[in-house]
């Protein structure tokens, strides 16, 4: 909608790759893990060395490039503090 106004607006786009990755990721473990720490990550480290999680960030990312020649796209905002 902000794209297509008369005087179009600067805007940002957040996506949250690892957040939703963790919520996809704890599903496998009945919902919760055994050890986790105070963002509930496994172990309290991020997920990025599991072996889908590349592939995973991929895809999740890939719908922003339809934004990539828009001048009114003031940045990408990504994952917020992550431990």
């Amino acid at each position: 909608m902000l794209r297509t106004q008369q005087q179009p607006l600067v805007y940002t786009l957040i996506v949250y790759p690892m957040n939703s990755y963790r919520n996809q990721h704890r599903k496998k473990f009945g919902g919760a893990y055994d050890v986790a720490g105070w963002q509930g990550y496994r172990f309290d480290l991020p997920l990025v060395f599991d072996n889908e999680f590349e592939e995973y960030v991929r895809r999740a990312i890939e719908p922003l490039a339809l934004y990539k020649d828009d001048p009114y796209l003031l940045e990408y905002f990504t994952d917020n503090e992550l431990p």
